[in-house]
């Protein structure tokens, strides 16, 4: 064992013990040295992550690229750091317009999500889009088909988003909850409420409950007037901290249909509090004008 193999056992060890300044130090020499460069710089990027130094890692990691152009599996790293460290503008700038980008489709993964955190919606959906063509199997596939289903519906193509979660449906099982709730979302949307009820009952017995959960389940059993049923979920969504308008409104409307007028007003206000111009509560406030 040579002198540097000896130096780099002992930073690894002195990383192992906690004692990163030790370390980094050694590192640094042995990158001086031109030892392993690549190797050393990865371990050295990874201790500074540890470390949450971070703008260190984008610079080590920018003069490495700089020195030995682009390296396809050292950039596929680094765009997962700077996912982690929410630097998604960053990995727009570092993975798009590379000719390297067509040589592998999981770049264009990694481009979907920071676009669609910097609100990219359009072009995340068209690189989720590429890169769910271009792979058949893989641990980013189902990633990317959730992710372009909810985006798909978030632009109301709803066909497209079915054809997404289709395909989810045979290949998941921990998210099938996530699954139903979606496919609840598009056959809602779409005015199909018996589907719509089908697929939100499976996703709520499969416990997959978000803040948006009972009120889509309330909403869906009022539209096919089962009344019980939407009050029951909508005061379930309240419980949930969903104190929106919207809720009070329904349940107004729902206290209506029981003929119980004074309970309807006290949703009304409660809802007007809240917003005195949302949709719900303005037809909610005309009926009860009406009554």
């Amino acid at each position: 064992m040579n002198e540097n193999e000896l130096k780099l056992l002992s930073a690894e060890q002195y990383e192992e013990t906690g004692q990163f300044l030790f370390a980094v130090q050694i590192y640094m020499q042995l990158l001086q040295s031109g030892f392993e460069e690549r190797r050393i710089t990865l371990r050295l990027a990874h201790l500074y992550e540890q470390m949450k130094l971070y703008d260190k890692v984008e610079e080590l990691i920018d003069k490495y690229l700089g020195e030995h152009g682009e390296d396809e599996d050292l950039l596929k790293l680094y765009a997962q750091f700077l996912l982690r460290v929410k630097k998604f503008e960053k990995v727009v700038d570092l993975l798009s317009g590379k000719e390297i980008e067509k040589k592998t489709s999981e770049f264009n993964y990694y481009l979907g999500l920071a676009s669609y955190e910097r609100g990219k919606i359009s072009d995340a959906k068209n690189y989720f889009a590429e890169y769910i063509k271009l792979v058949s199997s893989g641990k980013f596939r189902n990633p990317a088909l959730l992710a372009a289903s909810e985006i798909s519906i978030a632009l109301q193509e709803f066909e497209t988003a079915l054809e997404y979660l289709e395909e989810l449906e045979k290949s998941v099982s921990d998210e099938l909850g996530r699954v139903y709730f979606l496919f609840a979302k598009v056959y809602f949307a779409k005015g199909m409420n018996y589907y719509a009820q089908d697929f939100i009952l499976r996703s709520l017995k499969r416990n997959y409950i978000t803040g948006d959960s009972y009120l889509l389940a309330g909403k869906i059993h009022f539209e096919i007037e089962e009344f019980e049923k939407a009050e029951e979920f909508f005061s379930k969504s309240l419980k949930d901290n969903k104190k929106t308008p919207e809720v009070f409104s329904f349940l107004g409307f729902i206290s209506l249909n029981k003929n119980n007028v004074q309970k309807a007003q006290e949703f009304m206000t409660m809802a007007l509090e809240i917003d005195p111009y949302d949709e719900y509560v303005l037809a909610l406030k005309r009926t009860l004008l009406n009554e």
